[in-house]
Order: C-alpha cells, then structure tokens, then sequence
C-alpha cells in the first residue's frame, strides 16, 4: 500500500522509475488522500516520460560513444585502436544503441552473441569475449563517471578466464620446428627463416611476440634487453638479460631483429611448421615459447620471482601458473641432495 494513516492524516509512499515520494496527503479521509495520491502518481509518471524522450533526443549512440573515448583517450593509448575496433565491430554487426538503452538485457544478449561466432563453426575464446565486454564497460563508465550523461550503467561481469595453459617446447620440438623453417623453399613466405629465429629468441628471452617484433635500436643496452612502459602490456619497465644464444641472433639480425615480421606472418611460418613436424595440439602456439622460458628458468634454479620480474606480470598471481614448475624442480634437488635415490 502507498497510504497509510499517522495520527489523523493520510500519507503517501509511492516510487515511479527512479523517484519516490514520501509525504503527508493533507487529508483525514481516505478517499481524498486517494485522489490526491493519483495525482502525484500521475504527476511522477509523466515527469519520467519527459525526461526519457529529452533522453531520446539527445543521448549518443554506442558509435558516437567510442569515437567521444577515441577523442578523449583511446587515441593515445598504444593498444586504443584495438579497443575502438572491438566496439566499432559491435555496432557493425550486432546493434548500435543509445547507451541509455544498454541495459542488463541487451548486455546479456550481446554476450551469448560474440560467445557463438556467427558463422556458427565455432565459439569465440572467453579471453576474446571479455575484451569485447570490457572496452564496452569502459564506454559505460565515462558516460557515468566522466560525462555525466547516465546516472547508472549495468553491472557488465566479466567471465572466469583459465591461466592453466602451460604448454612448454622441449628442446627437441624446438630445434625440428625451426629446422624446417630455416629450410622452407616456399616463396609466398620468405618470412619463414625469420621466424626460426624469433622462435629461438623468444625461448631464450620469454619476451612476449609484439615486444619482440617491435624491438628496436633503444631496446638495445649491451647484454641486456631494456623495455619502456610504452613497450610492455603491463606499463612497467623491464630489463631481460641476453643469453649467448640470444645474444648471437641480435649479432646476425641487427637492433631492428624481427623489423620485417607482423604477427599474423609469425603465427603462419609457425602452424605451418609444427603441422610439417606432426604436431597437432593447440596449445603449441607461439606463446608457448613464452611457457618455455619460464620452465627453462625453474629448471636451472631460478625462484618464482625471477619469473614475474622477467616476464614483467603485473601481479604474482599470474606467475603461479608455473608453481607446479617449480615443485618438479624442487623435487629433482631434493633427489640430488639424497645422492641420487
């Protein structure tokens, strides 16, 4: 009940949309404070309807969001026109609202949408969905927060992605994988010597592939790879030591190594090679070579730590992916201590 009697008169406490009332009627009767409660009612309901068509008239849509954020910030961010594409590809193929009408719902819906691809042969990876989610997040939150133009924006959840993947390159699959690109004679890649020594550099270096490929002279500090905040995912600075190994490729190919390389011309020479070789497993990917570097360095006695502060994780959390690694290797020193047994 919205009325109800304190004393000898009638109050009202109603709520329409996002405002409510709680007052006195004015009146002893019930019947008059009826009336009266009818007529804010009305009143509430016709103020929402105002105020959703002054919304209708002038709240962007999604596209005219994404390019207010490309203008104030993503522009200059180093992976920005990444995000903007992941919105823009929404607004292409899915729908392009008003982002007052981005509610749970249609949050709800856009997600089954990009969980199933829609050529219907496969399902996106929830990594991929949760970047899409996130940019859109993003968007919703300046609109809050920085323009002021939404008073809410629903709660966008984000799915559990695994950090299980470890796959690791044993130094055999590593030495046919790059023997069969150091001997490829196919002339739409002649990329694919190059990728035989960025597949051995990045196991060397546990360098992720973008920071490999856009290694350049300033990098560059003797023995010593140095990453700027501009270079790295995580914003950080990071030094990576050479090994002779990897020391020896920057000797041959230069300070500007993988300058000739993209990414997607990387992971063609790779899946093309590991298929020569007989591997079918998904998880042998390019950045397995990063799992390898990792395992390699618990191997030779290297502590967890080591491991965050050269691969450059952000948090430590990520690092113990490789924990179980690094109890394999406690064993095997425990083993040495009893003399072998």
């Amino acid at each position: 009940m919205s009325l109800y009697k304190r004393g000898k008169v009638w109050y009202m406490d109603l709520r329409v949309g996002d405002h409510r009332v709680n007052k006195s009627t004015g009146q002893k009767k019930k019947a008059d404070a009826e009336v009266v409660e009818r007529a804010e009612r009305e009143r509430l309901l016709n103020r929402q309807s105002d105020v959703r068509l002054r919304q209708a008239e002038t709240m962007p849509k999604l596209s005219q969001a994404a390019d207010r954020l490309w203008e104030e910030r993503w522009s200059r961010l180093k992976d920005g026109q990444k995000m903007f594409r992941t919105i823009l590809y929404i607004v292409q193929e899915y729908d392009d609202p008003q982002i007052h009408e981005i509610d749970r719902a249609w949050v709800s819906d856009l997600r089954q949408w990009l969980i199933k691809n829609p050529d219907g042969k496969r399902t996106r990876e929830i990594a991929t969905v949760n970047r899409y989610l996130a940019h859109l997040r993003t968007i919703m939150l300046s609109a809050r927060d920085d323009w002021e133009i939404l008073e809410k924006v629903p709660k966008i959840r984000l799915e559990r992605e695994s950090n299980e993947r470890t796959r690791v390159i044993t130094r055999e699959e590593q030495e046919k994988l790059t023997k069969v690109l150091r001997s490829s004679t196919v002339k739409k890649r002649p990329y694919d010597r190059d990728v035989a020594d960025l597949v051995d550099f990045l196991c060397e270096t546990g360098l992720r592939l973008s920071e490999a490929l856009n290694l350049a002279p300033k990098n560059i500090k003797g023995q010593m790879i140095q990453l700027f905040p501009v270079d790295t995912k995580s914003k950080a600075v990071r030094s990576v030591p050479l090994t002779d190994r990897a020391g020896e490729i920057l000797k041959e190919r230069g300070n500007n190594p993988f300058a000739k390389v993209d990414k997607f011309q990387a992971n063609r020479a790779f899946n093309w090679a590991k298929t020569q070789v007989g591997i079918d497993d998904p998880e042998f990917c390019l950045h397995a070579c990063r799992h390898t570097f990792a395992s390699r360095l618990l191997e030779s006695g290297a502590s967890l730590y080591d491991v965050k502060e050269l691969l450059g994780h952000a948090n430590f959390s990520t690092t113990q992916r490789y924990s179980h690694l690094a109890i394999g290797h406690l064993q095997n020193a425990m083993n040495r201590l009893n003399g072998g047994k």
